[in-house]
């Protein structure tokens, strides 16, 4: 981790997974489907690292645990909103492979691969269902 440097972000959170009820995994207990696909976004209405302000930006991340997610392991895909300039996207793939400590960086502790990070249009509400839609179809086909 290179980081613990001057960051903060204020916004709105969205989680979602393919369990039968609440994510029991937020209990410490095992996902009801036996793995785990989570889809977690942020609207940043505030925020920077450093100097380099991030507000009114979103970032979607996608993972799959195989089993319980304290046991790690997880696969993710990090999404960055494509209306980021180059400065803004290293400081968003920064916090959020936890980099720069904190929060992120716990989360980013349980994930064995970053299949990748895409720039995209993240729209809270209608193209982060896409998303994992799409993550879910890929993990589900094996890719």
């Amino acid at each position: 981790m290179a980081g613990q440097s001057d960051w903060f972000l204020k916004g709105e959170y969205f989680e979602a997974c393919n369990c039968q009820s609440v994510c029991p995994c937020i209990w410490m207990n095992p996902p009801s489907e036996g793995d785990c696909k989570l889809l977690v976004a942020w609207h940043i209405s505030r925020g920077h690292l450093g100097k380099v302000s991030l507000g009114n930006l979103n970032v979607a991340l996608a993972c799959h645990s195989p089993g319980p997610m304290t046991e790690g392991n997880w696969q993710a895909v990090l999404y960055l909103d494509h209306r980021a300039d180059r400065g803004q996207q290293q400081a968003l793939e920064d916090i959020f492979c936890g980099r720069e400590g904190g929060h992120p960086a716990l989360l980013m502790g349980f994930v064995s691969r970053v299949l990748a990070m895409n720039g995209i249009r993240v729209i809270l509400g209608r193209v982060v269902w896409v998303c994992a839609l799409a993550f879910i179809a890929s993990v589900a086909a094996g890719s």
